[in-house]
């Protein structure tokens, strides 16, 4: 063996054993109390041996197949990358240096590539396990012709089963003729929040310091808790009711909504419940009122109204003297009088006054049976809604015989309506 040849094969194995040094170093150390060693950055060391080609007159570090040399024409970085020439065959270049590795851990490889070939295919970069599997997930199809440095990046998260990993370059027999440049090669594990001495903190709850502007504890000790009370500043002017006044409120249900209901009140509720006359406020509907005598059940035959002493309203329209019917010219509660007036027909009798919703006696709504005597007068009141377009007619029935009775239409005493919309 030359001195050469043994000098390299020396600094080979050194450089080997380093790696493994650093390497437990990296896995079990606080990254910041190791300060400035070459290649640490802010994720694991790289953990390539010459990996940008710069630390030694070789390719030291790396087997090569196909011709792979040092080159001091166009580097990325530096003064050297590792190049070779396309023939028709294919090309390889592997670290010699694997980075051990365990279920979980993700591997980081990137490096810079240049290609100036002709011909068909794809460069490969591959991350390599330690059972010679090449990954296909983090292979990438770089052009044989892009003359220009690109970094490429594969990331790989290790299962079960594999224990180290290294990466490769291949140029594809299908490149004819031109170059191929590497440098900048780098391989690392992922810095993991768990690597630091003395982090409890998952990745996810770290990255809640995101944003974060100034320091934490100062920020939340200017924050009142969630439940916290007030004192009302002596003079304030902003809130004039008394704790016992706001107390009131305590336990209340109600909605703003609700409470604005007393708005316009000027007395107690209730008692102004309590005095209203429960007829006034009750809903619109049928009323009958009657003033006359004793009511006595009459028999006999109900005839039609159609000729009246007296006719007043101040809405509907009596159609015709001779129909005597009322038609409702809008809808609305409308208050309806039927009367009888004073006056003697001597002998005692009996009649019903009966107000209809119709032009027949089978749709009377109201009715009032009578005892004649004297001066008594006799009437119906009818309060009611009615639609636009109903028609009232008014009907009077009464014992066939004594003085007054009602025997036909012909004997059918004066009468009296009015009609009136009062809603």
């Amino acid at each position: 063996m030359s001195l050469a040849s043994g000098i390299s094969a020396l600094a080979l194995r050194l450089a080997t054993e380093f790696n493994a040094i650093r390497n437990l170093v990296a896995d079990k150390a606080d990254l910041a109390a190791l300060g400035d060693l070459p290649q640490w950055g802010t994720d694991k060391v790289n953990y390539l041996m010459n990996s940008g080609f710069e630390d030694y007159a070789n390719l030291s570090g790396w087997s090569q197949s196909g011709g792979w040399a040092l080159d001091s024409g166009y580097p990325y970085k530096g003064n050297n990358c590792a190049s070779v020439t396309a023939t028709g065959a294919v090309k390889t270049l592997t670290s010699l240096i694997s980075m051990p590795v365990k279920q979980g851990d993700t591997a980081k490889a990137s490096i810079a590539l240049r290609t100036a070939m002709t011909g068909t295919g794809y460069v490969t970069f591959n991350i390599v396990t330690n059972t010679g599997v090449r990954i296909p997930a983090v292979q990438s199809n770089i052009s044989i012709n892009s003359p220009v440095y690109t970094t490429y990046t594969a990331i790989y998260v290790v299962p079960a089963g594999v224990s180290s990993v290294t990466i490769e370059v291949i140029v594809p027999a299908t490149a004819t003729s031109g170059s191929c440049r590497v440098d900048e090669c780098v391989l690392k594990k992922a810095l993991d929040i768990s690597d630091v001495a003395g982090v409890t903190a998952t990745a996810t709850e770290v990255n809640y310091l995101s944003g974060v502007t100034s320091p934490i504890q100062t920020q939340l000790g200017t924050k009142a808790a969630s439940n916290h009370s007030h004192l009302l500043a002596v003079g304030a002017t902003d809130v004039t009711a008394t704790a016992a006044e706001l107390n009131i409120l305590d336990g209340a249900i109600l909605t703003v909504t609700e409470l604005n209901y007393v708005d316009g009140v000027t007395g107690p509720i209730q008692t102004q419940f309590t005095n209203t006359n429960a007829a006034i406020v009750a809903p619109k509907g049928r009323m009958e009122k009657t003033t006359a005598g004793p009511a006595v059940a009459v028999a006999g035959t109900y005839y039609q109204v159609t000729t009246f002493t007296s006719v007043l309203y101040n809405t509907g329209t009596l159609m015709t003297s001779s129909t005597g019917r009322i038609l409702i010219p809008s809808a609305g509660v409308y208050r309806v009088v039927f009367s009888l007036p004073w006056s003697s027909y001597g002998t005692a009798y009996s009649r019903t006054l009966a107000i209809a919703l119709g032009t027949t006696a089978a749709a009377i709504i109201a009715s009032k049976e009578t005892s004649m005597l004297g001066t008594w007068q006799e009437q119906v009141v009818l309060e009611d809604t009615f639609a636009a377009n109903d028609i009232l007619t008014f009907w009077i029935k009464s014992a066939t015989t004594g003085s007054g009775a009602v025997a036909s239409t012909a004997l059918i005493p004066p009468t009296s309506v009015s009609c009136a919309k009062v809603l």
